[in-house]
């Protein structure tokens, strides 16, 4: 039989921490205060990380927060029924507002303002109702399933925001480490202050030059620059987010292009084509301008498509365009009309996508079959 066990030192319950997921720690934190001190030490990393109306996920686990009325049961959160919705929301310090443009020009073309100076979504029963009871409902998703806590509440919904983004993000010692980055576009994001996330790669869902100013509030400098950027503004190309991010991943968001050209000035780019394979000719449109004009060794294309663009399909459209240089079962390559250099196109199948990649490599030359001399006698 064996002894008795011997209990963790404390660097080693910190050691244990850190490998833990984020959701794992909140849990642990909640139900262990002795080790609340020593948690907020322990560095912490985030697979993804996004932000939502009223809703945060955290890796796997999303955390949404509504008002419930008791007789009605749907998601209630001012006298009316309906969500209420200001032109000049409640700030708390730590807040970041990236949903005041936004939100200014949807409440100017659909909300109506009541007597009282609060906004209504257009035709409303704005009867007698009387004072409601309310419930906060906090929802927790995982992959497993739905799990929620419900409590009597009557204060602002931002309040509960605001105690999910203090027990997630508060008083942490250093930079919280965020694979992935996601703010929704109109969103007003509850923190802490002076949080800092040191990032790896961001997902900018609307332009670069307002989310820019607003996303350094809360970013380590030591983010900059991104290792990688996901963007859909073509305007956006030029931004110093880009420009200087490692990798960066242009969107369509489902948007056909008069002209994607600008695009190919860049390194490591990779195109996501979501629904519409019609737009691969746009897309093509790079590649055509690579081989004209060159690119330099090191550039790398990449689409994912739709499993519509196989390839057959691929390899079909370019063997009709160019003169190949080497054709293999699974590569093709393109001799480049100036630097010369070659593109090379490979494809994976990843996701139940097509990965089409496209790079750009040092063109290779073969040496001439030497012809064979007869060796020379030796002179004895």
């Amino acid at each position: 039989m064996s002894g008795p066990q011997k209990p963790l030192c404390y660097d080693a319950i910190g050691s244990v921490i850190e490998s833990m997921s984020i959701n794992k720690r909140v849990e642990i934190y909640l139900k262990c205060p002795t080790i609340r001190k020593l948690e907020r030490r322990v560095p912490l990393y985030i697979e993804h990380l996004e932000f939502d109306d009223y809703r945060i996920k955290l890796d796997d686990v999303e955390y949404k927060v509504l008002h419930l009325n008791v007789e009605q049961g749907t998601e209630d959160i001012n006298t009316f029924g309906t969500e209420c919705v200001e032109m000049d929301q409640e700030l708390t310090p730590g807040d970041v507002d990236f949903a005041y443009y936004i939100t200014k020009m949807w409440m100017q073309s659909c909300l109506v303002l009541r007597p009282d100076g609060t906004y209504r979504y257009g035709d409303e029963i704005e009867g007698d109702q009387g004072p409601r009871d309310h419930w906060t409902q906090i929802t927790i998703t995982t992959p497993a399933a739905k799990t929620f806590q419900r409590t009597p509440y009557d204060r602002p919904l931002f309040h509960a925001m605001k105690h999910l983004g203090n027990l997630f993000f508060a008083n942490r010692e250093s930079p919280i480490n965020v694979g992935f980055l996601d703010i929704k576009t109109g969103v007003t994001i509850r923190l802490p202050v002076d949080v800092k996330f040191k990032v790896n790669h961001i997902f900018v869902n609307y332009g670069m030059s307002v989310y820019a100013d607003l996303t350094e509030q809360i970013l380590d400098p030591e983010s900059i620059p991104f290792k990688r950027v996901t963007y859909s503004r073509l305007n956006d190309l030029d931004h110093p987010y880009v420009r200087n991010a490692k990798e960066h991943i242009y969107d369509d968001n489902c948007q056909i292009r008069d002209s994607l050209e600008p695009l190919g000035e860049h390194r490591n780019l990779t195109i996501i084509v979501r629904e519409n394979p019609a737009t691969l000719n746009h897309y093509l449109s790079i590649v055509h301008s690579w081989v004209e004009n060159g690119k330099e060794i090191g550039c790398r294309l990449q689409f994912e498509c739709p499993l519509e663009v196989t390839q057959t399909t691929m390899f079909n459209i370019l063997q009709n365009e160019y003169s190949q240089k080497e054709i293999h079962p699974n590569e093709l390559v393109i001799k480049m009309k100036k630097g010369g250099n070659e593109l090379v196109v490979y494809l994976r199948n990843r996701d139940e996508k097509y990965v089409i990649i496209f790079e750009s490599r040092m063109e290779t030359v073969k040496a001439p079959m030497s012809e064979e001399v007869p060796a020379k006698k030796r002179k004895f």
